[in-house]
């Protein structure tokens, strides 16, 4: 998403991998209304087959309670990774104009379901993720003009053409031929 070109919307504590759910919660005054936006909910939520029970009541202070972003997991190293992740990834849109320029015309998104990768390429930025759950090497002549700029894991290999990326992971390249 932030190597789109297109307004990134990071949304309660996303940059960070906050724990706590964000559930819709509201505070109608009216008692009607109130009831009648927690059945829209139960009603709309019975289409992907929840039961009426399992859906958080909006007027429930409870819901509200539940949404609250826990600040003190940016303490935790694992959030704290992941805030510096988009960080980073944040830095390096605002270092290379193509990727908020809104022309898609040099745009490309190569997929292999079987191998579980996805390669985008846009400019001079290419990124490639592993969504497998095993190690595997990616072969592409543009690698070869590239270097590796981002890597969301430790463990990305990149030889010429090849780039070996560890399970479940992404690599942002970027490409000097371009």
């Amino acid at each position: 998403m932030l190597m789109s070109p297109y307004v990134p919307m990071l949304f309660q504590g996303e940059e960070w991998a906050a724990g706590s759910p964000f559930q819709y919660f509201t505070d109608h005054p009216e008692p009607e209304l109130g009831e009648a936006v927690k059945n829209g909910r139960q009603h709309e939520f019975s289409a992907f087959g929840w039961k009426p029970d399992d859906v958080p009541d909006p007027q429930d202070s409870d819901t509200f309670a539940r949404s609250k972003l826990d600040w003190n997991e940016l303490n935790d190293e694992v959030h704290q990774s992941m805030l510096n992740w988009y960080k980073s990834l944040i830095e390096l849109r605002h270092g290379i104009p193509e990727i908020t320029a809104g022309d898609l015309t040099n745009s490309t998104v190569e997929v292999d379901e079987s191998r579980q990768w996805l390669l985008y390429s846009r400019g001079p930025l290419m990124l490639l993720a592993n969504f497998s759950e095993y190690s595997q090497s990616i072969e592409c002549d543009r690698f070869k003009s590239a270097r590796l700029a981002l890597s969301s894991e430790p463990g990305i290999e990149q030889n010429d053409q090849l780039l070996k990326l560890p399970p479940c992971s992404v690599a942002v390249l970027i490409n000097h031929a371009n």
